[in-house]
């Protein structure tokens, strides 16, 4: 060969000691693709089965806590109904009371005493009303018996 020939071929003459090597790589890169494109892949930290675990109790642990705030509202509702009837009940009781007293205040017999007994019972029987709701308008506040 010439020696102007040789000049230009030998710098390639280097690189002819590497294209095995780089063909080689590239077979392997184009193995590792063509493996990862049919779903094989190789984890060998099990990095995956990690993340899965951490999502997955992540998840248990967000139902849990769903259900705990369903059953906290559910039982906040269930607790504001028993209010509402119970206020509803002491509503009734206060109109049906107040009804009672007018009528009472009232009739033609308001002014006539009663007969000595009958007094000392309904006494006793108002006492009694009262030692159960002292806190209730028109009882004093009255020691409980021991």
């Amino acid at each position: 060969m010439s020696r102007s020939l040789r000049g230009l071929l030998a710098p390639t003459a280097g690189l002819a000691r590497f294209i095995p090597l780089a063909s080689l790589a590239l077979a392997g890169l184009l193995l590792l693709w063509g493996v990862s494109a049919i779903g094989l892949r190789w984890d060998p930290f099990r990095l995956d089965r990690r993340l899965l675990e951490t999502a997955q109790a992540r998840a248990t642990r967000a139902e849990s806590d769903a259900a705990a705030r369903a059953e906290e509202v559910t039982g906040e509702r269930r607790q504001a109904e028993r209010l509402d009837r119970a206020l509803q009940t002491v509503r009734a009781a206060e109109a049906l009371t107040a009804t009672a007293l007018q009528t009472a205040r009232t009739a033609e017999d308001a002014e006539i005493l009663l007969a000595p007994d009958r007094a000392a019972r309904l006494r006793a029987h108002d006492g009694e009303l009262c030692r159960l709701g002292a806190h209730l308008a028109g009882c004093a506040a009255t020691p409980e018996p021991s």
